[in-house]
């Protein structure tokens, strides 16, 4: 089953991306923005969503995802992958 992974930055929206993901039946899983994603990349995953606030893109605190982990999405996609930002 296709898959989209959304990391969430705080986004006030996150859960509303997931549902409309969801209503074009494609699975979408919602984790921690911080988390090391290199365990849920599989074959199944189709694109990556970064959710945050207008906050966290503008502070110096701001979170931001696991540069490693993002690498080795790539990697595995052969830079093939979807990445989407939405704030």
């Amino acid at each position: 089953m296709d898959r989209i992974l959304i990391l969430d930055f705080g986004g006030q929206t996150t859960q509303l991306i997931g549902k409309r993901i969801r209503d074009f039946e494609v699975y979408s899983e919602i984790v921690p923005g911080d988390c090391d994603i290199k365990g849920l990349i599989d074959g199944d995953v189709k694109g990556i969503i970064l959710s945050g606030s207008p906050d966290s893109a503008w502070t110096v605190e701001a979170p931001t995802p696991d540069a490693l982990s993002l690498i080795a999405a790539c990697r595995f996609w052969e830079f093939a992958a979807v990445f989407i930002s939405l704030c």
